[in-house]
């Protein structure tokens, strides 16, 4: 059956349609599944945007842990640079104490062997003060 259009003349113009109860329940049918459709459809958009979500943060843990793992790898040879510098400069610090301990070993042995009466004296000298300071 055809849907009838009645016109009706009042003050405006207006068209009302003839229900017929079949077509009123197939449109209806029709609605509640398009509802239907639709409600599946943002179902699938929802879950694709969480699986796009997940992706988004595994990516960022991902790189996340590349930086941390880069700043790691970095400060780990930044100290390892900073060690090998002390260990020279110690090295080079204690090499100097031994070049002028042994200047001064050697200045000692040249003043003993030029005075060596007045350098048993000194050295009777500061053992009779060390006694003295030991006993108090």
């Amino acid at each position: 059956m055809g849907t009838l259009y009645v016109i009706e003349r009042n003050t405006n113009w207006s068209v009302n349609m003839a229900s017929n109860p079949e077509k009123d329940e197939a449109a209806a049918r029709f609605a509640e599944a398009k509802g239907d459709i639709d409600e599946r459809k943002l179902e699938v958009q929802v879950a694709q945007l969480q699986e796009d979500l997940r992706g988004i943060a595994d990516t960022l843990k991902h790189l996340t842990g590349e930086r941390v793992s880069g700043a790691q790898r970095s400060a780990s040879a930044e100290f390892r640079n900073f060690q090998r510098r002390a260990t020279n400069s110690i090295n080079d610090t204690i090499e100097d104490i031994e070049d002028q301990a042994s200047e001064l070993e050697l200045e000692l042995k040249d003043r003993i062997r030029e005075k060596p009466f007045a350098s048993v004296f000194a050295a009777l000298g500061i053992g009779y003060l060390l006694a003295l300071i030991s006993r108090h």
